[in-house]
């Protein structure tokens, strides 16, 4: 598929978040498709197109409106857990363009919302594996910088 037929998607995409206004199911949906565009377009651990920049600015675009989700009701797990992942996707990918500064900063602040997931209830399975996780990206990540 030639990268210029992802621009309809795109262009969808943003008149949808404009339009959303505070319609947290539709936000939530709409983060999700800047997620899996991102995948499609550069994702280092899928196969992709190669457009890391286009990915890149998707997935902050779906960190934009995930933030901006958990603002709205910071008590719902479910947002800040999807944010928590927002992070990771960008850290990922700048992790595999070397940035690994930023990388850390972005798997950093994925780790402060999982920590605060798991201390909020220590019964949950998968907020206990989510803060795991992100002490193994982070842990790796240090590890290939020699720390």
């Amino acid at each position: 598929m030639p990268r210029r037929e992802l621009t309809i998607p795109c262009t969808a995409i943003a008149v949808g978040a404009d339009a959303a206004g505070d319609d947290a199911p539709l936000l939530r949906e709409i983060a999700t498709a800047y997620d899996k565009l991102g995948d499609v377009q550069g994702h280092p651990t899928v196969a992709n197109l190669g457009d890391t920049s286009a990915a890149l600015a998707n997935y902050r675009l779906a960190e934009e409106i995930r933030t901006r989700l958990s603002a709205l009701d910071p008590t719902n797990p479910d947002c800040r857990r999807e944010q928590a992942l927002s992070f990771d996707k960008i850290g990922d990918l700048l992790q595999s363009q070397g940035d690994h500064k930023a990388a850390l900063e972005n798997y950093s602040r994925s780790l402060v919302i999982r920590l605060e997931l798991g201390d909020a209830d220590s019964s949950n399975e998968l907020f206990q594996t989510n803060v795991a996780a992100s002490h193994d990206r982070i842990g790796t990540l240090l590890l290939g910088m020699g720390n």
